[in-house]
């Protein structure tokens, strides 16, 4: 499966099939969703989007555009086993169905729900293990973009999974695995061992009535230059994605709660 598009489209969608991670509730529940990418005539204020279209049509930034455009499309790409793309695939849309769902946050405070999710992640954790075991970590060149991806998004569900695997995907060479793929594994393996992140992906859990914080930040001079560099949009555009994706207000990062 192909993104289609122009350059500036095509590096949108690619950052939001990756999206945000961040841990909510009980549940880790990972969103990727898919954007639509339809073309807003009169560009809104970041505080005023109302949709992640919006979010992106307030943003003039360009340099993190460069890299996500890279990582963004199948197209003149080839890969070598597509029985196994095909399946990623198919189990990363299973996955994330619930995910994107309307009521999603709701439905996470019923304990019957997050019993069959956890047991939904568990089997997908299984396969996928199985699937690294035999194949080694589905890359680009194994896979193609999507199919990487996909094998990502199935990753977000075993915390131990990602501090096990993180150094063998360091070691893939650079074009094999997103760099913004691999900055947000980063972010969540420092985050749940309890150390600053680097990129800024992560947000603390949800607080009922409380707006999204981010987890701290280490060198927070430099966030923004690390993110464009792995083709991550400024903070100012992540947090209204993340304020029209969760519904709460999202609170700026501040250098107090950036760097411990």
């Amino acid at each position: 499966m192909c993104i289609a598009g122009g350059s500036r489209v095509s590096a949108i969608a690619a950052v939001v099939r990756t999206f945000a991670v961040v841990v909510l509730v009980a549940a880790c529940a990972t969103a990727s969703p898919r954007a639509s990418i339809v073309p807003v005539a009169t560009p809104p204020s970041l505080a005023t989007a109302k949709t992640i279209d919006e979010c992106f049509a307030a943003d003039t930034s360009t340099a993190w555009e460069r890299v996500a455009r890279a990582f963004s499309r199948d197209t003149a790409h080839t890969w070598s086993d597509d029985d196994l793309r095909r399946r990623l695939l198919a189990l990363a849309d299973s996955d994330q169905m619930v995910r994107t769902s309307a009521g999603m946050q709701d439905s996470l405070g019923d304990a019957g729900f997050r019993r069959r999710m956890i047991a939904r992640d568990s089997a997908s954790d299984a396969v996928l293990r199985g699937i690294v075991a035999a194949r080694g970590w589905p890359t680009r060149s194994l896979v193609g973009i999507e199919g990487a991806h996909a094998a990502w998004l199935l990753l977000q569900h075993d915390s131990a999974y990602q501090a096990e695997l993180l150094p063998r995907l360091e070691a893939e060479p650079g074009n094999e695995i997103a760099p913004a793929d691999l900055a947000m594994l980063e972010d969540r393996v420092r985050v749940t061992t309890g150390r600053p992140q680097r990129y800024g992906s992560q947000l603390d859990a949800i607080v009922e009535g409380q707006p999204l914080r981010y987890s701290p930040i280490e060198d927070p001079a430099g966030v923004e230059a690390r993110r464009a560099s792995v083709g991550l949009p400024p903070l100012r555009v992540y947090s209204c994605m993340m304020r029209v994706m969760y519904g709460r207000p999202v609170t700026p990062p501040d250098d107090s709660r950036r760097l411990k």
